[in-house]
């Protein structure tokens, strides 16, 4: 199966496509929150929910209704305002699904609505979040907190982690070591831009893990 977006009958093919997921509950329910993101050409399809489940395979076979996603879903610069996931086989590294909605124009005064369909064969993997202090190395497990947040019109918690430990709070320098793995950073492989108190990054470290971000401001 080839994956493509159809926007009212004209369509491309994408050449690309992935989903990241992280755990998260929502109404006392274990589940996912997902971002299953496609691009081709001009297109870009990015669409993000909640879903049920004990493991990412249970994601086979459910049917996923998004309605009022606002920011959350979106394709080709235009909001849907209806978006249904049918999800086939999901494995951990892969899946295939297909996606039927209706997307509106950005403008709040314009009545453009577009019938969307789409069908993705994509990538699967697990939100890579920060477990190591990129400032002095040591663990953020003990300073894992939860958060509250709307994911397509979900509301869901999930665990969320600084990239500093209490003791670094204030630290907007160059990151020292990977937040992923913990390993310390090669100075050639850090590429920074510093502004109004602020510094942004993106770093490569020598396990091949990519991270990018700001610091202050």
């Amino acid at each position: 199966m080839s994956s493509y977006i159809r926007i009212d009958g004209d369509g491309v093919d994408l050449v690309g496509a992935r989903m990241i997921w992280r755990k998260a509950s929502s109404g006392g329910r274990a589940g996912f929150v997902f971002q299953l993101t496609g691009h081709g050409g001009r297109h870009v399809l990015h669409v993000a929910g909640w879903a049920p489940g004990e493991a990412i395979t249970d994601l086979s076979g459910q049917v996923i209704t998004i309605q009022s996603p606002g920011p959350d879903c979106a394709a080709d610069g235009r909001l849907f305002s209806l978006a249904v996931i049918r999800f086939g086989r999901v494995r951990e590294t892969s899946l295939v699904a297909s996606i039927d909605g209706t997307v509106e124009d950005l403008d709040p005064g314009s009545d453009a609505r577009s019938e969307l369909e789409s069908d993705i064969r994509a990538t699967v993997a697990a939100s890579q979040d920060p477990r190591w202090c990129l400032s002095c190395g040591t663990s953020l497990e003990p300073h894992v907190t939860e958060v509250d947040e709307f994911v397509g019109g979900v509301r869901v918690r999930m665990a969320a982690t600084r990239v500093l430990c209490p003791d670094c709070a204030d630290f907007a320098e160059a990151p020292r070591f990977c937040p992923i793995c913990g390993s310390g950073y090669d100075p050639a492989e850090v590429r920074t831009l510093s502004a109004d108190g602020a510094i942004g990054y993106t770093a490569d470290c020598p396990a091949g893990h990519r991270y990018s971000g700001h610091l202050g401001g």
